[in-house]
């Protein structure tokens, strides 16, 4: 009687610790190859609170891009929009003070009809421009590099306005691209993780700070 109450006993702790683990894990979905950038992201004090419980490895949005893009870029610049004295308000479907800071700041604009389309998957070759504007902003003008795409497989995939901005991005190291067979792809009409922004945020980051 006592050596199975002991194997019960025994159980039970093994299925509370298997629960924790999991819990742990939910609580910080990302793959594998992320936890590094997670942990300096956090200790840099990059992720925004409404990203702690999210699935980091689905697609990201227009919305969350710019709570990303501003975290970033006053942790890396100072700056600080005094919200009190903007006349801007906000686009015809949002006025997240997030995306208006965005906007005013210079890193991202909306559509021609007003609206933002927060909730729209944000595309990697539209993600290229955000970084190209994020850098204007900051007063980084980056250069891109001859030749900068000459390694991708699919260079005529991407629009003629983001073209620069994917050349800047790949001189800088910001996007690396993704190896599949022989060949190296952008994917640029492909839409962008939780977590493969953030480590491009990051990446970006760290040039920023370093100018500054």
């Amino acid at each position: 009687m006592h050596k199975t109450r002991k194997l019960v006993c025994l159980l039970l702790c093994a299925a509370i610790l298997l629960s924790l683990s999991a819990t742990c894990f939910a609580a910080n979905n990302y793959s594998s190859w992320f936890k590094t950038n997670y942990d300096e992201i956090t200790r840099l004090g990059l992720m925004p609170d409404s990203f702690q419980n999210l699935d980091l490895t689905k697609d990201i949005t227009r919305g969350e891009m710019c709570e990303l893009a501003v975290y970033a870029f006053e942790k890396a610049t100072g700056n600080d929009i005094d919200m009190s004295n903007e006349t801007f308000t906000g686009f015809t479907d949002t006025s997240n003070e997030y995306i208006v800071k965005a906007h005013l700041y210079g890193i991202v604009n909306g559509y021609e009809d007003g609206s933002f389309r927060p909730n729209q998957l944000l595309t990697r070759q539209e993600f290229f421009k955000l970084i190209e504007n994020f850098c204007t902003a900051a007063a980084f003008a980056p250069t891109a590099s001859d030749g900068a795409l000459s390694s991708f497989s699919d260079t005529g995939k991407l629009s003629s306005w983001a073209k620069e901005a994917a050349q800047i991005c790949v001189s800088y190291g910001y996007v690396q691209g993704t190896k599949l067979g022989n060949g190296t792809y952008l994917n640029p009409k492909g839409n962008t993780s939780r977590q493969e922004a953030m480590t491009m945020f990051l990446r970006c980051y760290k040039t920023i700070q370093w100018f500054y």
